[in-house]
Formats: C-alpha cells, sequence, structure tokens
C-alpha cells in the first residue's frame, strides 16, 4: 500500500515519476507557469501521501514495540527528513 501512494506521489525510482518527467520535459520549452503550477502540485500532494504513509508506519511499529516512545522518536525523525528531502 505505502509503496503505492509513493509511486503515485511520483518519487524518482518508481513508476509514477516517468509520466510527470515527460509531461515537464516537453513542457519545459511552452511554458515555465505550466511547469511551476505542476511541480507545487506534485509537492503538495506528496507531503500528503507521504503523511499517509508515515501514519501507517507509526500505527503498525507502535502496535509491535514495548518500547513506543523511541519509535516515536524514530518515525518522526524520519517524516522530517523526507521532508527535508522534498523540500530540498
Amino acid at each position: 500500500m505505502s509503496t503505492l501512494l509513493l509511486s503515485l506521489g511520483g518519487i524518482p525510482p518508481l513508476r509514477g515519476f516517468i509520466p510527470k518527467f515527460l509531461i515537464i520535459e516537453v513542457l519545459a520549452n511552452h511554458s515555465l507557469l505550466a511547469i511551476f503550477i505542476l511541480i507545487a502540485g506534485s509537492i503538495i500532494n506528496l507531503f500528503f501521501y507521504i503523511n499517509i504513509v508515515l501514519n501507517i508506519l507509526m500505527a503498525t511499529q507502535l502496535s509491535k514495540q514495548k518500547n513506543k516512545l523511541s519509535t516515536l522518536i524514530t518515525l518522526l525523525a524520519t517524516n522530517f527528513l523526507i521532508i527535508f528531502i522534498i523540500l530540498t
């Protein structure tokens, strides 16, 4: 489920990245505004998809682990790392 959501978000090694890349490549010569709008929309969608995936991971990990605080801190750190990578 999480791989499908991340593919839908268009993360590069997954299948959903290829159509987005081809559209941006075609629009590169025509309209920079359209490219900006598409990339901004993709970043917003990816933010929501990553939050859904991390919530799923947190729910499954918290139910399995005895030390819930360390698991929660690890997952929150991963969330911030992913958001930092997307923004850069």
